[in-house]
């Protein structure tokens, strides 16, 4: 016969299974277990030998019954995979901090090396398009392929359908942004576009498009003077002498750290710049102080 000391182990591995399960069908089963064992003792001290054996019994065939249901839910594999799969929020986080903190280091030092004005240029911005594309498809797009394998919720087919949907919206989105990106450059050829005016004695020339900084050159007279500056910001003023320097012909040529070119030709009436005090002298060949 089954003594007592057996029927509170038994009854002990069913209130265990509960605190792990938490189940409707394990709460109900600990309430059965627990009035089993009162039965038992209220035979036994009662002298009944059939009831006792009875309670003993059907508190045994419990627990058998309620272990072999917790086997079946949470069989060791998945206890295993639950275990390793608390972790995974925390490795996807680590990886997620390298991830950004990786890119923002290349953006920060490829902005300090090219200059903050190469960001308002295709060419310039491609690197930075390119490589945060490649690394959030691989990152993320990677996690959502990889993460079936080691997720212990619903069949691996219901994971991988849905981590496959993911992927493909999101690999989706960067072949969009990627295609219409290089269409958008192939379309349209890059310049660099001078302008350039005469202000009393001062030509102003401006450069816009292309990569900063620029390189402004100023040719003018018949014997082709130059004056040349450099400039960050496209803007540079070049002062001139209207007693000693011929004006014309005059042009403003640039050129980006590419070498990319433009340039503008100003034309003038030699009538009027007379009437604006230009004497326009003939001059020897020469290149004048910048």
């Amino acid at each position: 016969m089954i003594d007592e000391k057996d029927l509170a182990a038994r009854l002990k591995l069913i209130e265990e299974l509960a605190k792990k399960d938490g189940s409707e069908e394990i709460k109900l089963a600990v309430v059965a277990a627990q009035k089993y064992r009162d039965e038992f003792k209220a035979a036994q001290t009662q002298n009944n030998t059939t009831n006792a054996e009875r309670a003993a019994k059907d508190l045994v065939a419990l627990s058998g019954i309620i272990s072999e249901l917790a086997r079946t839910r949470n069989p060791p594999q998945a206890q295993f995979a639950s275990q390793k799969s608390r972790w995974w929020p925390y490795i996807g986080m680590g990886v997620l901090f390298v991830v950004f903190f990786g890119l923002a280091a290349f953006v920060t030092i490829y902005i300090w090396k090219s200059g903050a004005g190469i960001l308002l240029t295709i060419n310039g911005t491609r690197p930075l398009l390119v490589i945060a594309a490649i690394l959030s498809t691989i990152t993320f797009g990677g996690t959502l392929i990889v993460a079936p394998l080691f997720s212990s919720e619903g069949t691996f087919d219901e994971r991988f359908r849905r981590a496959r949907e993911i992927f493909l919206v999101f690999s989706g989105v960067f072949g969009t942004v990627i295609g219409f990106y290089f269409g958008a450059n192939d379309s349209q050829e890059e310049k660099l576009i001078v302008s350039a005016m005469l202000e009393d004695d001062t030509v102003v020339a401006y450069a816009t498009g292309g990569v900063p900084p620029y390189s402004i050159n100023l040719t003018y007279g018949p014997q082709k003077l130059t004056k040349a500056a450099k400039t960050g910001n496209g803007w540079k003023s070049f002062k001139l002498d209207k007693e000693t320097d011929n004006i014309i012909p005059l042009t403003v040529s640039a050129t980006d750290s590419n070498g990319l070119h433009g340039k503008q030709v100003l034309t003038f009436s030699s009538d009027v710049l007379k009437d604006l005090g230009w004497k326009l002298p003939k001059m020897s060949e020469g290149t004048a102080d910048r």
